[in-house]
């Protein structure tokens, strides 16, 4: 009870800094989580203006406001290829192993969902001053419960938020020479999600986005952490009937610092018939280089408001030399 109350009024007081305790072994790549719903990934991440989409909690919760009927949003990780051994590539893209990574119930203008943010393990090993040998393991598990809702202020103009419960647990040993320590931790918090979109016109969405402003997590051995504050505004552009650009720009704060990350998404969506679309899509902070830019297409069904996507994307590693990673994802949309 006096751990509660000491947490209370540090966040009324201190905001969402540390507590108590010492920091953790983990960095905010922990906390970032898979993106969800291949549509979205198809076109290449772009898709803060976007409406209608049960994955809304998660691109911009004010999306919701126009959906008419319930929905359940299923999405996740199905294949993963690449000359890079997985511990590797795991050690940067905590989900990118097959997986489900959301779930959402949406109704009009509500959702509650589920999304995973981190499953992961990192082993490392390095020699101190004086030929000692260490050896750690960081075992992680972070979940994220949340309740999503928006209304239309205006007849154009769209608001929503995400109340959000974070729960995990995380393990950590050392080994240093003969000495052998181990922590097991429980970890809950919450967070707060924001969304705008502006209806310009007929043909063009205007949205933004703040996620975790502000959102922290309480670890039991260690001090409280803010998980990493990314903002992300974009237009969703109908060209015609059968063509959508979309164009996001995204940064955020992470571990404390305002870093230079600014990422640019640019996709486009095409009706080929009155059931599938074709789409694709580029992402990163220089798009004019090949190996800092991810690289995404996608096929999908759609027929009485039930739908299927499929996506896959292609990003470059750094090893000795730049290897690709190609990732396969599919999530659906089924009306109840």
């Amino acid at each position: 009870m006096k751990k509660l109350i000491l947490i209370i009024l540090a966040v009324f007081v201190h905001g969402t800094g540390n507590i108590y305790g010492e920091s953790s072994p983990l960095s905010d790549k922990y906390y970032i989580g898979e993106v969800p719903g291949a549509d979205a990934i198809g076109r290449g991440g772009a898709f803060a203006g976007a409406m209608g989409s049960p994955f809304a909690p998660y691109w911009n919760p004010a999306g919701l406001a126009v959906i008419k009927n319930n929905r359940l949003g299923v999405a996740a990780n199905i294949l993963s290829d690449s000359k890079i051994d997985s511990s590797i590539i795991k050690k940067i893209y905590a989900l990118e192993d097959r997986n489900l990574n959301f779930i959402s119930v949406a109704a009009p203008q509500v959702a509650v969902y589920w999304r995973k943010l981190s499953d992961r393990v990192d082993i490392s090993s390095y020699t101190e001053p004086g030929g000692i040998e260490v050896k750690t393991v960081v075992d992680e598990k972070l979940n994220q419960f949340g309740v999503s809702v928006s209304i239309a202020n205006t007849e154009r103009t769209y608001f929503g938020m995400n109340i959000n419960y974070l729960t995990g647990i995380l393990g950590y040993s050392k080994v240093r020479g003969s000495t052998v320590s181990v922590v097991i931790s429980d970890g809950y918090g919450w967070g707060l999600d924001w969304g705008l979109i502006f209806d310009v016109s007929e043909r063009l969405n205007v949205g933004l986005t703040l996620l975790n402003g502000p959102a922290v997590i309480y670890w039991e051995d260690y001090s409280s952490e803010s998980l990493p504050l990314i903002f992300r505004g974009g237009l969703d552009l109908k060209m015609s009937n059968l063509m959508t650009l979309g164009i996001d720009y995204e940064n955020g704060v992470y571990d404390d610092s305002v870093k230079s990350n600014d990422i640019l998404h640019v996709g486009i969506e095409h009706y080929i018939s009155q059931n599938f679309v074709l789409r694709g899509g580029m992402s990163g902070n220089d798009l004019s280089d090949k190996n800092k830019t991810t690289y995404s297409a996608g096929i999908g069904y759609k027929e009485e408001g039930y739908s299927v996507d499929l996506s896959a994307i292609q990003y470059c590693i750094k090893q000795q030399e730049y290897e690709s990673v190609r990732r396969f994802s599919i999530s659906g949309v089924y009306p109840f």
